[in-house]
């Protein structure tokens, strides 16, 4: 299970494994993926992925995955594993 991290800072597990298209909803728009090891909660995360137009689209900023992450990131933001993509 992959991880959804909200602008609004909810956090909510998601299946996402081989399902592009929700992966695209969850960030609203054009994913784009960053390999970054994280442990949360006893759980192992491979990457992050984004929506890539965080900037022009103008989304909010997610402080808790900037916090968790260590980078500025904007708009909802899915943790996953080894095999979710």
């Amino acid at each position: 299970m992959a991880l959804l991290i909200k602008t609004d800072g909810g956090m909510e597990q998601v299946a996402v494994k081989g399902d592009f298209e929700k992966l695209q909803k969850l960030v609203e728009g054009y994913v784009i993926f960053m390999p970054h090891k994280v442990s949360m909660s006893g759980e192992k995360y491979s990457g992050f992925a984004c929506n890539e137009d965080g900037m022009p689209m103008n989304l909010p900023y997610n402080q808790n995955a900037s916090a968790i992450l260590n980078q500025r990131l904007l708009g909802n933001v899915v943790l996953v594993k080894n095999g979710d993509i």
